[in-house]
């Protein structure tokens, strides 16, 4: 994928899960309940919105692992997507 590609994937998911952080008026699981987990296991869409933004990146990450897989974006595993998403979504 190009760094362009990943760069709009990216920020993309990001914001989304921001929104989603951001946004409820309810618990977070209510929430992942209400929006079909989106699209990972409760725990994990749960996780994610009692950490925040600041854990964004493997968020993004555990949500392409368990939808579509690393390997659709190039990865081999979670901590090299992380490893290659926090430079776009957090560059210093």
């Amino acid at each position: 994928m190009t760094g362009k590609r990943m760069l709009a994937f990216a920020m993309g998911l990001l914001l989304v899960v921001s929104l989603i952080t951001v946004g409820y008026a309810q618990s977070p699981s209510d929430y992942c309940t209400e929006y079909g987990d989106l699209g990972i296991s409760h725990d994990a869409c749960v996780s994610c919105l009692n950490q925040g933004i600041g854990n964004d990146a493997a968020c993004v990450c555990k949500i392409i692992g368990d939808t579509v897989g690393y390997a659709a974006y190039g990865f081999n595993n979670h901590g090299q997507c992380v490893k290659s998403l926090v430079p776009f979504i957090h560059p210093n």
